[in-house]
Protein backbone atom coordinates (compact mmCIF):
# COMPACT_ATOMS: atom_id res chain seq x y z
CA UNK A 1 0.00 0.00 0.00
CA UNK A 2 2.86 2.29 1.01
CA UNK A 3 4.45 1.95 -2.32
CA UNK A 4 0.89 2.46 -4.47
CA UNK A 5 0.57 5.57 -2.54
CA UNK A 6 4.13 7.00 -3.07
CA UNK A 7 3.49 5.65 -6.61
CA UNK A 8 0.73 7.88 -7.15
CA UNK A 9 1.96 10.91 -5.17
CA UNK A 10 4.61 11.16 -7.68
CA UNK A 11 2.39 10.61 -10.68
CA UNK A 12 0.72 13.71 -9.46
CA UNK A 13 3.48 15.91 -8.94
CA UNK A 14 4.83 15.01 -12.72
CA UNK A 15 0.74 15.92 -13.49
CA UNK A 16 1.56 19.28 -11.59
CA UNK A 17 4.70 20.08 -12.77
CA UNK A 18 3.16 19.29 -17.00
CA UNK A 19 0.26 21.50 -16.00
CA UNK A 20 2.11 23.94 -14.60
CA UNK A 21 4.20 23.96 -17.83
CA UNK A 22 1.74 24.04 -20.73
CA UNK A 23 0.23 26.86 -18.68
CA UNK A 24 3.13 29.26 -18.49
CA UNK A 25 3.71 28.05 -22.21
CA UNK A 26 0.22 28.78 -22.69
CA UNK A 27 0.30 32.43 -20.80
CA UNK A 28 3.58 33.35 -23.16
CA UNK A 29 2.12 32.24 -26.11
CA UNK A 30 -1.04 34.37 -25.42
CA UNK A 31 0.69 37.54 -24.50
CA UNK A 32 2.58 37.34 -27.61
CA UNK A 33 -0.76 37.37 -29.65
CA UNK A 34 -2.16 39.99 -27.47
CA UNK A 35 1.14 42.59 -28.20
CA UNK A 36 1.15 41.41 -32.08
CA UNK A 37 -2.56 41.23 -33.16
CA UNK A 38 -4.38 42.91 -30.55
CA UNK A 39 -2.73 45.71 -28.54
CA UNK A 40 -2.08 47.68 -31.27
CA UNK A 41 -6.31 48.00 -32.00
CA UNK A 42 -7.03 48.82 -28.34
CA UNK A 43 -4.09 51.99 -28.48
CA UNK A 44 -5.79 53.77 -30.92
CA UNK A 45 -9.34 53.66 -29.36
CA UNK A 46 -7.42 54.73 -25.76
CA UNK A 47 -4.58 56.93 -27.20
CA UNK A 48 -7.56 59.88 -26.97
CA UNK A 49 -8.21 59.17 -23.43
CA UNK A 50 -4.69 57.96 -22.18
CA UNK A 51 -2.10 60.78 -21.41
CA UNK A 52 1.18 58.68 -19.96
CA UNK A 53 4.14 60.64 -19.02
CA UNK A 54 6.59 59.66 -21.49
CA UNK A 55 9.34 61.08 -20.76
CA UNK A 56 11.20 57.42 -19.81
CA UNK A 57 10.14 56.03 -23.70
CA UNK A 58 10.25 59.59 -25.56
CA UNK A 59 14.06 58.83 -24.15
CA UNK A 60 14.67 55.97 -25.97
CA UNK A 61 13.63 57.51 -29.68
CA UNK A 62 16.09 57.11 -32.65
CA UNK A 63 18.21 60.29 -33.54
CA UNK A 64 17.78 60.00 -36.57
CA UNK A 65 17.89 62.95 -38.57
CA UNK A 66 15.03 63.33 -41.49
CA UNK A 67 14.82 66.03 -43.91
CA UNK A 68 11.91 68.28 -43.71
CA UNK A 69 9.76 67.67 -47.49
CA UNK A 70 9.87 64.93 -50.28
CA UNK A 71 8.97 64.68 -53.49
CA UNK A 72 7.79 61.74 -53.57
CA UNK A 73 5.44 60.00 -50.83
CA UNK A 74 6.70 57.64 -48.84
CA UNK A 75 4.54 54.39 -47.76
CA UNK A 76 4.17 53.47 -44.26
CA UNK A 77 4.91 50.37 -43.07
CA UNK A 78 5.06 49.94 -39.38
CA UNK A 79 2.41 51.69 -36.82
CA UNK A 80 2.69 55.03 -36.20
CA UNK A 81 5.17 56.75 -33.43
CA UNK A 82 2.66 57.46 -31.11
CA UNK A 83 1.40 53.24 -31.29
CA UNK A 84 5.11 52.79 -30.58
CA UNK A 85 5.60 54.49 -27.59
CA UNK A 86 1.90 54.14 -25.67
CA UNK A 87 2.58 50.48 -26.71
CA UNK A 88 6.00 50.62 -24.54
CA UNK A 89 4.48 52.34 -21.78
CA UNK A 90 1.55 50.01 -21.40
CA UNK A 91 3.90 46.78 -21.72
CA UNK A 92 6.21 48.30 -19.08
CA UNK A 93 2.86 48.00 -16.36
CA UNK A 94 2.87 44.63 -16.82
CA UNK A 95 6.25 42.79 -17.45
CA UNK A 96 10.19 44.28 -16.71
CA UNK A 97 10.92 47.30 -18.13
CA UNK A 98 14.28 45.52 -19.53
CA UNK A 99 12.26 43.17 -21.46
CA UNK A 100 9.94 45.61 -23.40
CA UNK A 101 12.55 46.60 -26.12
CA UNK A 102 13.12 42.95 -27.02
CA UNK A 103 9.67 42.09 -27.24
CA UNK A 104 8.75 45.76 -29.20
CA UNK A 105 11.39 44.31 -31.60
CA UNK A 106 10.50 40.89 -32.18
CA UNK A 107 6.60 42.20 -32.68
CA UNK A 108 8.11 44.36 -35.55
CA UNK A 109 6.94 47.80 -33.48
CA UNK A 110 9.86 49.94 -35.76
CA UNK A 111 9.67 53.85 -36.93
CA UNK A 112 9.41 54.30 -40.81
CA UNK A 113 11.94 56.52 -41.96
CA UNK A 114 12.18 58.55 -45.13
CA UNK A 115 15.95 58.92 -46.83
CA UNK A 116 15.74 60.11 -49.58
CA UNK A 117 13.55 60.76 -53.03
CA UNK A 118 12.98 62.48 -56.26
CA UNK A 119 10.85 62.41 -59.26
CA UNK A 120 13.59 64.37 -61.29
CA UNK A 121 12.91 62.63 -64.97
CA UNK A 122 16.05 60.45 -66.26
CA UNK A 123 17.07 58.51 -69.03
CA UNK A 124 20.41 56.61 -69.08
CA UNK A 125 21.77 54.79 -72.26
CA UNK A 126 24.93 52.08 -72.87
CA UNK A 127 26.99 55.47 -73.02
CA UNK A 128 26.23 56.44 -69.38
CA UNK A 129 25.54 53.27 -67.81
CA UNK A 130 26.36 53.62 -63.99
CA UNK A 131 25.01 56.75 -63.31
CA UNK A 132 24.00 57.49 -59.88
CA UNK A 133 20.59 58.94 -60.06
CA UNK A 134 19.49 59.00 -56.17
CA UNK A 135 21.80 59.52 -53.13
CA UNK A 136 20.88 59.30 -49.18
CA UNK A 137 23.73 59.67 -47.01
CA UNK A 138 23.55 58.69 -43.41
CA UNK A 139 24.15 61.71 -40.80
CA UNK A 140 26.68 61.01 -38.28
CA UNK A 141 23.87 59.82 -35.45
CA UNK A 142 22.29 57.88 -37.62
CA UNK A 143 21.55 54.48 -35.23
CA UNK A 144 23.32 51.74 -37.31
CA UNK A 145 22.57 49.16 -34.71
CA UNK A 146 19.14 49.96 -34.94
CA UNK A 147 18.65 49.44 -38.44
CA UNK A 148 15.51 46.89 -39.02
CA UNK A 149 14.94 47.16 -42.98
CA UNK A 150 15.83 49.06 -46.32
CA UNK A 151 12.98 49.62 -48.71
CA UNK A 152 13.82 50.65 -52.66
CA UNK A 153 11.20 52.32 -54.54
CA UNK A 154 12.04 53.26 -58.09
CA UNK A 155 9.36 54.12 -61.07
CA UNK A 156 10.88 53.41 -64.72
CA UNK A 157 10.89 51.31 -67.97
CA UNK A 158 12.69 51.01 -70.99
CA UNK A 159 12.50 52.04 -74.48
CA UNK A 160 9.44 50.44 -75.04
CA UNK A 161 10.20 48.09 -78.32
CA UNK A 162 12.71 45.35 -78.98
CA UNK A 163 12.91 42.99 -82.03
CA UNK A 164 12.81 39.46 -79.24
CA UNK A 165 8.84 39.96 -79.54
CA UNK A 166 8.18 36.56 -77.75
CA UNK A 167 10.07 38.45 -74.27
CA UNK A 168 7.65 41.44 -74.88
CA UNK A 169 6.13 41.84 -71.31
CA UNK A 170 8.70 39.83 -69.42
CA UNK A 171 11.57 40.57 -67.33
CA UNK A 172 13.69 37.91 -69.61
CA UNK A 173 17.31 39.44 -71.64
CA UNK A 174 15.99 42.38 -70.70
CA UNK A 175 19.00 44.98 -70.45
CA UNK A 176 18.26 47.81 -68.33
CA UNK A 177 18.03 47.67 -64.87
CA UNK A 178 19.07 49.18 -61.58
CA UNK A 179 21.92 48.77 -58.69
CA UNK A 180 22.15 50.02 -55.04
CA UNK A 181 25.99 51.22 -54.67
CA UNK A 182 27.06 51.89 -50.82
CA UNK A 183 29.64 54.34 -49.92
CA UNK A 184 31.84 54.20 -46.51
CA UNK A 185 31.90 57.32 -44.82
CA UNK A 186 35.67 57.74 -45.85
CA UNK A 187 35.56 57.27 -49.45
CA UNK A 188 34.79 60.75 -52.05
CA UNK A 189 31.80 62.41 -53.20
CA UNK A 190 31.01 62.60 -56.90
CA UNK A 191 31.58 66.26 -56.55
CA UNK A 192 35.09 65.24 -55.10
CA UNK A 193 37.42 63.78 -58.32
CA UNK A 194 40.22 63.36 -56.36
CA UNK A 195 39.00 61.12 -53.99
CA UNK A 196 38.78 57.10 -54.13
CA UNK A 197 34.82 56.05 -54.53
CA UNK A 198 35.55 52.83 -54.45
CA UNK A 199 31.86 51.17 -53.00
CA UNK A 200 31.93 48.47 -50.13
CA UNK A 201 29.00 47.07 -51.87
CA UNK A 202 27.32 46.77 -54.91
CA UNK A 203 23.90 44.53 -55.73
CA UNK A 204 21.82 44.35 -58.57
CA UNK A 205 18.25 44.96 -57.43
CA UNK A 206 15.88 45.56 -60.59
CA UNK A 207 15.32 45.08 -63.85
CA UNK A 208 12.49 47.05 -66.08
CA UNK A 209 9.72 44.78 -67.93
CA UNK A 210 11.04 43.94 -71.80
CA UNK A 211 10.03 46.65 -74.22
CA UNK A 212 7.55 47.59 -71.54
CA UNK A 213 5.60 51.10 -72.44
CA UNK A 214 4.23 52.02 -69.34
CA UNK A 215 5.66 52.92 -66.25
CA UNK A 216 5.75 50.76 -63.46
CA UNK A 217 6.96 51.14 -59.48
CA UNK A 218 8.90 47.99 -58.45
CA UNK A 219 9.67 47.80 -54.91
CA UNK A 220 12.82 46.05 -52.83
CA UNK A 221 13.04 45.24 -49.41
CA UNK A 222 16.15 44.51 -47.56
CA UNK A 223 16.11 42.99 -43.73
CA UNK A 224 17.98 42.51 -40.97
CA UNK A 225 17.14 39.06 -40.86
CA UNK A 226 16.97 38.43 -44.52
CA UNK A 227 16.93 35.15 -46.15
CA UNK A 228 20.04 36.32 -47.88
CA UNK A 229 23.54 35.96 -45.84
CA UNK A 230 24.75 38.95 -48.11
CA UNK A 231 21.66 41.44 -47.77
CA UNK A 232 21.60 40.14 -43.75
CA UNK A 233 25.37 41.10 -42.99
CA UNK A 234 25.24 44.23 -44.87
CA UNK A 235 22.76 45.20 -43.19
CA UNK A 236 24.39 44.60 -39.72
CA UNK A 237 27.62 46.49 -41.26
CA UNK A 238 25.72 50.20 -42.27
CA UNK A 239 26.47 52.77 -39.68
CA UNK A 240 26.13 56.79 -39.66
CA UNK A 241 28.18 58.63 -42.62
CA UNK A 242 27.59 55.97 -45.16
CA UNK A 243 25.90 56.27 -48.27
CA UNK A 244 23.61 54.33 -50.42
CA UNK A 245 23.07 55.22 -53.81
CA UNK A 246 20.30 53.76 -56.70
CA UNK A 247 22.38 53.41 -60.18
CA UNK A 248 20.65 53.50 -63.32
CA UNK A 249 22.13 51.26 -65.96
CA UNK A 250 21.39 50.16 -70.18
CA UNK A 251 23.71 47.88 -72.09
CA UNK A 252 23.40 47.77 -75.66
CA UNK A 253 22.82 50.11 -78.68
CA UNK A 254 19.18 51.04 -78.51
CA UNK A 255 18.28 49.89 -74.86
CA UNK A 256 17.02 53.15 -73.01
CA UNK A 257 16.44 53.40 -68.96
CA UNK A 258 13.19 55.88 -68.39
CA UNK A 259 12.88 56.63 -64.91
CA UNK A 260 10.36 58.96 -63.41
CA UNK A 261 11.21 59.04 -59.79
CA UNK A 262 13.18 56.43 -57.24
CA UNK A 263 13.18 56.95 -53.28
CA UNK A 264 14.75 55.21 -50.34
CA UNK A 265 13.30 54.58 -47.26
CA UNK A 266 14.43 52.49 -43.82
CA UNK A 267 12.91 51.47 -40.34
CA UNK A 268 14.75 51.40 -37.02
CA UNK A 269 13.82 49.91 -33.81
CA UNK A 270 12.82 53.03 -32.52
CA UNK A 271 12.59 51.77 -28.63
CA UNK A 272 15.86 50.11 -27.20
CA UNK A 273 15.90 51.22 -23.93
CA UNK A 274 13.53 52.24 -21.05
Amino acid sequence: MELAKAIGDALEDILYMLTFSIINGLIILALFYFVINILPHIIRFVTPILSPPLSRVSSAVSKLKRPRSYTLAMQPIGPVPSDTYHTAFLLAQVMPVDLVPTVLDMAGFWLDAPLASTTHPFQVVERTAGSEYLMAELPETFPGKALRTLTFTVTSKDQGYSWDNHFHGTYLNSWTWFEVVIFSPESGRATEPNRARTPISRRKIITNVHAGREYKTHTVRWSHNDRDEEIRKLMRSIRGGMRIAITVWARYPAWVNDVRSARIDCQVNAVRKM
